[in-house]
């Protein structure tokens, strides 16, 4: 295992790279963290898993090491661009070609944010500052769910950073901090019931980044004693309705 930590640049201090190599190469550049991914690591199904890993006053009944959200990405690149997109599993069907054209068709990946190349690594891998997925372009319903409860709108840029990164051969760890704010015209209205929302929430996370086996795993029925997440789909391989 490698460990780093992100910190702001000092004045007139040049940002020299600390390399972290796991099955992409991460790049720490004071502040800023940059992936480099290797041609054979596109189109990889990768599992982005995050969790709790701290949280202000305000949301004291959730606990540290509670899930937060799961999704299988995918790094597609495109030109001078890489974006990363979700795969679904939503659909199923089976060892049948016909019916495999018909799922694929319905099931298009969705893309959460797009890179710019900044430099060509070797080998031809792409190397590119991922920086804003935690900070100020955070992806599109990042933990909608907890938002709707404390009554948050959007992440705070100016008050949320990477914290560190550790990698692991075939895991990447980023630790960052989160500052929600509400909306501001919830603040300014007069004070419903339940009173208004709180000026800000804040929030440390830990978000892994793990590349899932090529020969993908066999499947297992869900099971409630299990503690860990599940994916329901739709089998039309099957000949019930």
């Amino acid at each position: 295992m490698h460990a780093t930590d992100l910190a702001p640049c000092g004045e007139n201090a040049s940002k020299q790279l600390t390399s972290l190599q796991s099955f992409i190469t991460v790049h720490v550049a004071c502040d800023h963290l940059l992936l480099e991914i290797p041609a054979a690591m596109l189109d990889r199904s990768i599992l982005v898993y995050t969790e709790f890993a701290g949280l202000s006053d305000g949301a004291s009944e959730q606990a540290p090491g509670g899930a937060v959200s799961n999704f299988v990405s995918r790094w597609i690149r495109s030109g001078n661009k890489v974006a990363i997109t979700t795969v679904k599993y939503d659909s199923w069907a089976g060892d049948h070609a016909g019916l495999k054209l018909g799922v694929e068709a319905v099931s298009l990946p969705a893309v959460i944010d797009v890179f710019d190349v900044i430099r060509e690594g070797d080998n031809g891998s792409s190397i590119i500052d991922i920086t804003s997925l935690f900070t100020t372009n955070v992806r599109r319903g990042f933990a909608l769910d907890f938002m709707r409860r404390y009554r948050m709108a959007r992440v705070d840029g100016r008050r949320s950073f990477i914290r560190n990164v550790r990698a692991f051969p075939n895991n990447v760890e980023i630790g960052s901090y989160q500052t929600w704010v509400p909306d501001e015209q919830d603040l300014l209205k007069p004070p419903p019931d339940e009173g208004p929302p709180p000026p800000s929430l804040a929030f440390s996370f830990k978000t892994n980044f793990m590349l899932l086996p090529d020969q993908p795993m066999t499947g297992r029925c869900e099971d409630k004693r299990v503690g860990y997440f599940a994916v329901p789909f739709d089998d039309y391989s099957t000949d019930q309705h």
